[in-house]
């Protein structure tokens, strides 16, 4: 069965009470009595069994050092770039060269350091594998050690090798502060000066602490994705003391998720964009973006906002050539109005739209169907997959409007339609 840990305790806990008592006088100065010469010959033996012990227990633990390597069937028969290949398999999933924060499960974060902990040979494969540590999760409102993660994020981001980086920022709001606390400016620090290989970023932070994140920040050669979420301590943000957001160099640039924030608060080139997600957007913003973000090819616009004036309308329809797919959503209580969503489509061309959605989730912000048949017919778009979602029953198109947006699309090869009350076409 083998000596066990506690049986070691149990032993030290027979001397928690023992003391020594004084010099024995029973027999005379200078002569013990028997009694203390049998407890000193029993210490000597105690002595003698503790150092053995010792011993036996460090003889111990390398045996199992060799009864791991032994036994360790990825070690001991695959070579270290097989077993390197296996483990960034496990943690990144299918594509392990293309780690994501989209796809990060918030229990796999540390995986690679739960593999460093299984033996000293796993150790040594996990820290000379840089794929491993290219994707950073750190989450700040999680109660620890603030130096240790510091600590913590600046030896994961060395093991990283010279790989493109995936990294995601979760920071709790700071007591009303304007600026983020020590440990949390550290953090950035650090995050910044691996800018250079980031290319997948995600930032679920206050607002508020946009400027200390970005600044000093020139150039991210490889930034491909960028998502920014607005923290719920933002909701009611003073407009005067939102933070700007700004990158100036980012050639790479192709996809941004957003919600929640005010696009003029988003100082950096948006014309590379390929694929946009914008929750909480205004009739005017996209206006603005399908303008200048031209190279468009999927776009996804939720809780639709009334026009701000933030940025002017055009004077003549938008033509945007590239956009492919487009998904469209009112914002359910005070979202725009019929009449907004219908000056929206009247101002947009799309010549190479071939899927289109639309939900709608309010009675009083029914689908603009006149108008949208209008756009795909001067569009000459063609469409061939048309999505319609309805959420609430007192949203109604008539059945002769639907079926003559179909008649006007026949490019269509996958129509969907869902409704509390299924039209019966």
């Amino acid at each position: 069965m083998g000596f066990q840990p506690e049986q070691c305790a149990k032993l030290c806990c027979l001397f928690i009470e023992d003391f020594e008592p004084p010099k024995c006088s029973v027999s005379g100065p200078g002569n013990p009595c028997d009694v203390c010469l049998q407890v000193s010959e029993m210490d000597v033996q105690i002595a003698r069994a503790r150092s053995l012990l010792a011993d036996l227990g460090s003889k111990r633990k390398q045996l199992k050092m060799k009864l791991n390597s032994r036994h360790d069937q990825i070690a001991r028969y695959l070579p270290v770039e097989v077993a390197s290949h296996i483990f960034t398999f496990y943690v990144h999933g299918t594509d392990s060269t293309q780690p994501s924060y989209k796809t990060a499960s918030s229990a796999k974060r540390g995986v690679p350091l739960v593999l460093a902990a299984v033996c000293k040979a796993w150790r040594r494969i996990v820290f000379a594998t840089p794929q491993l540590w290219t994707t950073m999760n750190i989450d700040l409102s999680i109660a620890g050690d603030p130096a240790l993660q510091v600590e913590l994020a600046t030896q994961w981001l060395r093991r990283s090798g010279n790989m493109p980086l995936s990294i995601t920022v979760d920071a709790p709001p700071n007591d009303g502060s304007q600026r983020p606390d020590r440990h949390t400016g550290a953090l950035f620090e650090i995050l910044k000066t691996y800018a250079f290989r980031w290319k997948q970023l995600a930032l679920f932070i206050p607002n508020k602490f946009y400027s200390a994140f970005t600044e000093g920040l020139d150039d991210v050669p490889l930034l491909e994705s960028l998502s920014l979420m607005r923290t719920w301590d933002d909701t009611e943000l003073d407009d005067e003391l939102a933070d700007v957001f700004a990158l100036n160099v980012a050639p790479c640039f192709k996809d941004l998720t957003i919600s929640s924030i005010e696009l003029n608060l988003l100082q950096m080139q948006i014309d590379t964009l390929t694929s946009l997600w914008f929750n909480n957007v205004t009739v005017d913003e996209i206006f603005e973006i399908l303008s200048h973000a031209t190279q468009l090819i999927k776009c996804e616009f939720y809780w639709i906002q009334g026009n701000t004036n933030s940025f002017p309308f055009p004077d003549a329809p938008v033509v945007h050539s590239s956009l492919k797919s487009l998904s469209i959503s009112p914002e359910d209580k005070n979202g725009a109005t019929p009449e907004e969503l219908s000056h929206l489509f009247d101002l947009l061309e799309l010549p190479s739209l071939k899927y289109f959605s639309h939900i709608s989730t309010n009675s009083k912000h029914p689908m603009a169907v006149m108008s949208l048949s209008s756009l795909f017919t001067r569009s000459h778009s063609p469409l061939e997959h048309l999505s319609i979602t309805v959420t609430d029953t007192g949203v109604a198109s008539s059945e002769s409007e639907i079926i003559s947006l179909l008649e006007n699309l026949p490019t269509i090869t996958h129509f969907a339609i869902s409704s509390p009350t299924i039209y019966r076409l």
